[in-house]
């Protein structure tokens, strides 16, 4: 890349700065992307600092603090500083202090509003909305979506220093609808047990759709209970027992990467009743794995889904639980007829073939090339020396 470099003798040394780099956590995941992606080029010496890290492929630099953060001789080092921010945290103060001797970008993922989260969760949501006036110091953010490129904007940072550059995802691999088993029929929620997700709304929608739908299925409910609510998850439980999901119902919390791939390959359906997302990464795991997402309408869930699900009024438990039946309804008749438009999607009644085939297409959009194209295109743009 030349021109890139501040001195054109050795790498330019980057530090990337991610809170928790933990398994099962799309922020986390991102910043590992980051590694990759300049690591493999020898113009680079990266390095990850980090409260927590789960990746054995990244080598990364632990810290105890903000102080910690600015003393470390990577961090002091650095030229560029790449940071992955979507909640408070004291290492995003290094913004202001890093401001003029580094070219600094921030990857935003946005933040859940308050009204979203647990009472006991707000002052950390205050915090945040208030630590990312600190962006304001950062040479350009990148956001994973147009959705959070708006919520910057209205957050008063300038426009021009926005650019949209979407996450990576390539896991699970590949799988098409039309090549699953068309019974049991399938349906799966992964995400944390929170409430922004909306779980306790998807409990309530398939006891509807229970009751309407002559059709035997089942839900499975994955999630990393490490970062959800407890208080929320056993009021999921309570109401699965008090609507006498049992049998219908299977919550089967955290589950590693190999079990999990297996549930997206069997499901027909994902379900994702989300309040808030600034990206979403399961629905294209979803996609990918031949599912047809259906859940609500809300932030940038219309954008993701891409028309290719289903998206209803957000919180309209009845609206999600006719959505999910006629869906379903759809699936089930889709297997017989797999040329006739017999799916009732956002995009309009759509067949299974051309469901597979526009899929094909669409996630190809969410390679790691690509994202590493749009990195390394930024980092030209604003780089050091200019």
């Amino acid at each position: 890349m030349p021109g890139l470099m501040a001195n054109p003798t050795r790498p330019t040394r980057v530090a990337v700065v991610c809170p928790v780099l933990a398994h099962y956590d799309a922020i986390g995941a991102a910043g590992r992307d980051t590694y990759l992606i300049l690591s493999r080029h020898s113009d680079f010496e990266v390095s990850v600092l980090t409260f927590r890290n789960d990746y054995r492929d990244v080598p990364a630099r632990i810290v105890s603090g903000l102080a910690d953060l600015l003393l470390d001789p990577a961090f002091q080092a650095a030229e560029i500083i790449i940071y992955h921010f979507g909640i408070y945290c004291e290492l995003f103060d290094a913004l202001i202090a890093a401001k003029g001797r580094a070219r600094q970008f921030v990857h935003f993922h946005n933040i859940t509003p308050p009204e979203f989260v647990a009472p006991k969760q707000r002052e950390v949501i205050k915090r945040s909305f208030i630590q990312v006036h600190n962006l304001a110091h950062a040479d350009e953010v990148w956001a994973a979506s147009h959705v959070n490129a708006e919520t910057l904007e209205t957050l008063g940072i300038d426009s021009s220093r926005i650019q949209v550059i979407p996450l990576a995802v390539e896991n699970p691999s590949s799988r098409t609808f039309c090549g699953k088993a068309p019974t049991p029929l399938n349906l799966l929620f992964v995400g944390r047990f929170v409430q922004s997700k909306g779980v306790l709304d998807l409990v309530k929608a398939i006891d509807l759709v229970r009751r309407r739908c002559a059709l035997s299925f089942r839900l499975r409910l994955a999630g990393n209970l490490e970062w959800s609510d407890q208080k929320h998850l056993t009021t999921v439980k309570e109401t699965i027992t008090a609507c006498r999901l049992d049998t219908v119902v299977e919550l089967l919390g955290t589950v590693n990467v190999e079990v999990l791939e297996d549930l997206y390959h069997m499901s027909h359906v994902f379900a994702i009743p989300s309040y808030h997302e600034g990206f979403c990464k399961p629905v294209i795991e979803a996609l990918r794995a031949g599912c047809i997402p259906i859940g609500y309408a809300s932030y940038n869930l219309p954008a993701i889904s891409n028309g290719l699900g289903r998206m209803v009024p957000t919180g309209d438990i009845q609206a999600l639980g006719s959505a999910l039946a006629e869906v379903m309804e759809g699936v089930a008749q889709s297997f017989g007829a797999p040329e006739e438009p017999l799916l009732p999607l956002d995009m309009g009644p759509t067949s299974a073939r051309a469901f597979d085939r526009t899929v094909g297409e669409y996630v190809q959009t969410f390679t790691l090339n690509r994202l590493a194209s749009a990195t390394l295109d930024r980092i030209r743009a604003v780089r050091p020396g200019t």
